[in-house]
């Protein structure tokens, strides 16, 4: 099996089978079925889990699935579009492995499914003290900005500021992430280029 995705009320026991799969100190309430299964207060709402697994490599993503306005959103008749994001508190990918290739498929496996699902935006809590940003790697090309939710603003002009200086050398776009969480400073990761 590649990825299956797992649904907080049809699933339930199949979903704590494989969060078991993981490690006791990565198992915290914030990925449990029944704690995403309790956030979800918009109409149409799902709480799923995507599951990625290779032999015995496995990449696991709660999230709730909200529809976006319709009105608002799409054209009459046209598709219905959707954003996702953690459950409140923190969420995010987990896995048992930090192999790079693994992760790059669970990420790519991910963004497929979101593009085959009419999904247009995630927003992630990390968990501060798993720190498993470190298991999201690939998002479709684009670069992942990290920015705090306090002082959101200011972390926007930074970044516009950011992307003046270093164009035309460089795009956002050449950076696997950008973080604006730390005071006074940017952190970015370049991506990595063959030849």
């Amino acid at each position: 099996m590649k990825y299956e995705v797992l649904d907080s009320d049809k699933d339930l026991v199949k979903w704590k089978k494989t969060l078991s799969l993981l490690s006791d100190e990565l198992q915290d309430i914030y990925f449990y079925p029944e704690y995403v299964g309790m956030h979800k207060f918009i109409k149409g709402t799902k709480s799923l889990l995507f599951a990625f697994k290779e032999e015995e490599n496995i990449w696991l993503h709660p999230f709730l699935l909200h529809p976006i306005d319709s009105d608002a959103f799409s054209l009459i008749g046209g598709p219905l579009w959707f954003d996702i994001e953690s459950a409140y508190g923190y969420g995010g990918p987990l896995s048992n492995t930090e192999d790079k290739d693994f992760l790059d498929n669970a990420n790519e496996q991910f963004s497929e499914w979101c593009m085959e699902n009419n999904v247009v935006a995630e927003f992630v809590r990390f968990h501060p003290i798993i720190e498993n940003e470190k298991w999201t790697f690939y998002c479709d090309s684009k670069t992942r900005i990290l920015a705090k939710s306090e002082k959101l603003f200011a972390q926007l002009i930074i970044l516009k500021n950011f992307e003046m200086t270093v164009y035309p050398k460089r795009d956002l776009d050449d950076y696997s992430y950008i973080d604006l969480r730390v005071e006074e400073q940017i952190v970015v990761k370049e991506k990595y280029r063959k030849g």
